[in-house]
């Protein structure tokens, strides 16, 4: 192989490399903005407790929300994850109801 050959394939090389580390730093900048969007609306969202010690949300609607837009998909995994788990626990009362009464 020829030094110029060579000298090409390094450079290709770091080239890919110089592409994926920009990639890199492209997601995590995007990730690092919807990180303080998130803190921004929960504190947005929040309010003093009773006792006036801590914060508790207000409306946890609005959060929710945006991590729909973020990443439905775990949003919709989760939601439906707690939804499959009430249903359950409603058809064991259910049954259970029917039981005693019978």
């Amino acid at each position: 192989m020829s030094n110029l050959t060579e000298n090409e394939t390094w450079i290709d090389k770091l080239i890919d490399e110089l592409v994926d580390t920009k990639d890199t730093v492209a997601d995590n900048a995007v990730e690092l903005d919807q990180f303080y969007t998130l803190v921004k609306l929960i504190l947005n969202n929040s309010r003093l407790d009773y006792d006036g010690k801590e914060l508790r949300f207000d409306s946890e609607s609005a959060i929710f929300e945006y991590i729909k837009v973020i990443d439905p998909d775990a949003y919709y995994r989760k939601f439906n994850s707690l939804k499959t788990e009430r249903e359950a626990e409603l058809e064991k009362t259910k049954a259970a109801k029917a039981k005693k009464e019978a």
